[in-house]
């Protein structure tokens, strides 16, 4: 479909008009329709980061129930300078930063860590996820987790 192209799709309750301009599909209202703005996540999330690295500095590290109340789970979550979303640490992403600034995660506060993303297997399905890398020429001082 090109640009300013027409798609007559139907629902349940008959024809649904949506127009497709430089890629973005917008509903009748000439709204755009994305289901990720429509229920937007508390913490960050492998798209946000849109395929860039980024550069963060951690401001603090709290621990948070993550899950609905049937399957909640208790895991730190490392919040940024001036973000807006704190991101849950894997065990993968923990150990990276514990490797890089200790085990103690208040020591990591004031600390740089470049988030990227790459693909993993996950539950048997390869899906984007966010890693951590040492910013350039830091050192690392700190010691793999136990």
């Amino acid at each position: 479909m090109g640009a300013g192209e027409e798609r007559t799709q139907h629902d349940k309750h008959g024809p649904v008009e949506r127009r497709q301009y430089d890629g973005e599909y917008y509903n009748q209202k000439g709204k755009v329709m994305r289901m990720s703005e429509a229920y937007p996540s508390k913490y960050l999330k492998a798209q946000d980061l849109k395929g860039q690295r980024v550069m963060v500095t951690i401001s603090h590290v709290t621990m948070e129930d993550i899950g609905d109340e049937s399957k909640s789970e208790s895991k730190p979550v490392v919040f940024f300078q001036g973000k807006d979303k704190g991101m849950v640490l894997n065990k993968t992403n923990a150990a990276q930063i514990s490797f890089m600034y200790g085990d103690e995660s208040d020591s990591w506060c004031d600390k740089k860590i470049e988030l990227f993303t790459m693909m993993v297997a996950f539950q048997g399905q390869q899906v984007p996820a966010i890693r951590i890398a040492p910013p350039p020429n830091v050192p690392m001082t700190g010691q793999p987790m136990p």
